[in-house]
């Protein structure tokens, strides 16, 4: 089976360090045959974008899959954050609806990015037209366990769209933040139209380090939402005592000086 690094960005993203021939080189030494890259907007223009597709499609046919894609984000909906993945045009932002329309259009999905970011939510205007969202990511998220609140969150979107897809992504800056989180497919890839065909029909399973589960699941259960929610807390209580821990050091640190 084929794994994939979901919601990446190089250096051609303003916050981005590694060029996507390292990105290439981090794919690999990770085990991965794809790779998602999802510049921001503000970052892009027809042209640069023209020269983003090419070295994409050049670095595909030597063997490992690359996906171009541009993460949108719109003044009228602040929190908001919008993957176009497999987009190969630069599409111009104007409202939201309209610029969802352009992409899709275009052939490419539409994935609601990080809904840790904005509490779980989705503008109603919007929800008919995506193909899914990033229920975990890993750059908002423990790298071990999803957010029980974004879980639960899932479940009322799913009640409204019950074909939504489920996705995970690392929202990969640089080196460190690949934590673990693919996309795993089900079907036999070899190239970025297979990819994509995968990615469409909900073919793959999104892995963590301790955690999975299917792009196509139904609502989350009593038993996983628990799991979840007492992970957050054991990750949480770790994590403050980490912290404790190294504040007390630094001041035995500072009274010895």
């Amino acid at each position: 089976m084929v794994d994939g690094l979901f919601h990446v960005h190089s250096n051609l993203s303003h916050d981005g360090r590694l060029s996507i021939l390292a990105l290439v080189d981090l794919c690999r030494e990770i085990g991965a045959g794809a790779l998602f890259l999802t510049e921001h907007y503000d970052d892009l223009d027809p042209e640069k974008m023209e020269a983003f597709v090419s070295t994409c499609n050049a670095i595909s046919a030597e063997g490992l899959c690359v996906v171009s894609g541009i993460e949108y984000d719109f003044p009228e909906c602040s929190d908001t954050h919008v993957l176009a993945v497999g987009l190969e045009r630069f599409v111009p932002r104007r409202d939201i609806r309209k610029t969802l329309e352009e992409i899709r259009s275009n052939g490419a999905l539409i994935i609601v990015a990080h809904l840790s970011r904005n509490g779980g939510h989705i503008p109603d205007e919007i929800l008919d037209i995506i193909h899914g969202c990033e229920v975990w990511n890993t750059g908002y998220d423990s790298r071990y366990v999803p957010n029980y609140k974004i879980l639960t969150a899932f479940n009322r979107i799913k009640e409204k769209r019950p074909n939504i897809l489920a996705f995970s992504g690392s929202d990969l800056h640089d080196k460190n933040g690949a934590k673990g989180l693919v996309l795993r497919f089900e079907s036999p890839v070899q190239n970025v139209k297979d990819v994509l065909h995968c990615v469409k029909n909900g073919k793959f399973i999104n892995k963590g380090l301790f955690f999975k589960y299917h792009a196509t699941r139904r609502c989350f259960g009593f038993f996983t939402l628990m799991m979840v929610f007492f992970g957050n807390i054991l990750i949480d209580t770790l994590y403050l005592g980490v912290l404790l821990k190294k504040r007390m050091w630094q001041g035995r640190k500072s009274n010895r000086q």
